[in-house]
């Protein structure tokens, strides 16, 4: 089934990914993109990619679809990676959707930042304090919440065309939640 998915508009993504309903927004030609781990004897699905760059439009309108969907919008904006079948790095399954509900931002952050922090022999030497500055060691943690000056999903799509050139892709990653964590 995955197979028939490589080329052309994507046939029913909502059955490939296991969510809601599939995009209402007609897509351009793209390919699901699966795990590739040599223990995967059936690999599976992570997420459908573009094979074109992406119009500011489609993109608002899918992000303005995810409540019904389950499928958030990402722009891939790195002109030396190559995606899709021919995709230059490994790519492993991420956690479960149902597990990252439970995580706390504040924990991740911690784990993040303390290996920013400490050396390792495989990942070498920390960060200095100079160039993690205004910062020490210590996590900071997360931001306070500020109040809204505007309404984010109209400042976002606003600014979508800053961050779209010949070499964006679009992928449609299944999640359970978007910008309102």
């Amino acid at each position: 089934m995955l197979e028939e998915q490589r080329t052309g508009p994507p046939g029913d993504l909502a059955t490939i990914f296991g969510t809601n309903a599939d995009p209402t927004t007609p897509l351009p030609p793209g390919e699901v993109l699966t795990e590739q781990t040599v223990l995967a004897s059936h690999p599976a699905p992570l997420c459908w990619i573009s094979a074109e760059k992406p119009a500011p439009q489609l993109v608002a309108a899918l992000r303005g679809e995810h409540h019904r969907t389950g499928l958030w919008p990402l722009l891939l904006c790195d002109g030396d990676e190559v995606f899709g079948e021919r995709c230059t790095v490994g790519v492993v399954p991420p956690e479960p959707r149902e597990h990252i509900d439970r995580w706390r931002v504040a924990d991740v952050m911690d784990r993040i930042w303390e290996g920013l922090v400490q050396a390792d022999e495989e990942l070498g030497p920390a960060y200095d304090l100079e160039a993690i500055a205004p910062f020490d060691y210590t996590c900071p943690g997360p931001a306070r919440a500020g109040n809204l000056l505007a309404d984010p999903d109209i400042l976002a799509n606003q600014q979508l065309p800053r961050f779209i050139d010949a070499e964006t892709r679009l992928a449609l990653v299944p999640v359970l939640r978007g910008r309102t964590c």
